[in-house]
């Protein structure tokens, strides 16, 4: 299985960032507000559980998938360092994460129709969140995660597409 899992470009290194308090509440709903990376991690994480043993297959894109939502964790956080903030796992209200936004669906169908639904979320916040900020590298992270987002997209609408992958459990 030769699965892309990311768009393949570089992330780009935050340069001339400075303390700026309205960028790291920016970043702090990507990173773990209620449709988050976080959420994505911990939902795609739980469907690769429930589906390890009768879809092995899907269970471990989801998981591959799971891992790029990590590296995308990671880099908000360096990002939010970059800009003042501490790495917390709060929104921009300064709520404290928690997994409520999780979707705990047990059956394909419902799986990849919510992740799909989620992904093009996440397209939307980062595109809506780069056209509001300031500092051109991060404007450009976060529409390389974006792109990454639609990557993901593309292989779970070829999953559900994918009429096999309807096993019942």
């Amino acid at each position: 299985m030769d699965i892309k899992f990311t768009a393949g470009k570089d992330y780009p290194e935050i340069v001339g960032a400075k303390p700026c308090e309205r960028t790291v509440r920016l970043l702090y709903d990507l990173r773990s507000g209620r449709e988050s990376e976080l959420t994505a991690i911990l939902q795609y994480i739980y469907q690769n559980e429930v589906l390890a043993k009768c879809n092995k297959e899907v269970a471990f894109i989801l998981e591959k998938i799971a891992i790029v939502e990590m590296h995308h964790l990671e880099l908000l956080g360096d990002a939010i360092i970059a800009f003042g903030g501490k790495p917390c796992y709060i929104d921009s209200d300064g709520f404290d994460y928690n997994t409520s936004s999780v979707a705990y669906y047990t059956d394909l169908r419902s799986i990849l129709e919510k992740d799909i639904k989620d992904e093009e979320f996440a397209v939307q916040a980062y595109r809506h969140t780069a056209q509001m900020v300031d500092n051109e590298s991060l404007r450009e992270l976060l529409n390389a995660i974006a792109d990454d987002e639609c990557v993901h997209i593309k292989i779970l609408t070829a999953l559900l597409d994918d009429m096999n992958v309807y096993k019942s459990f």
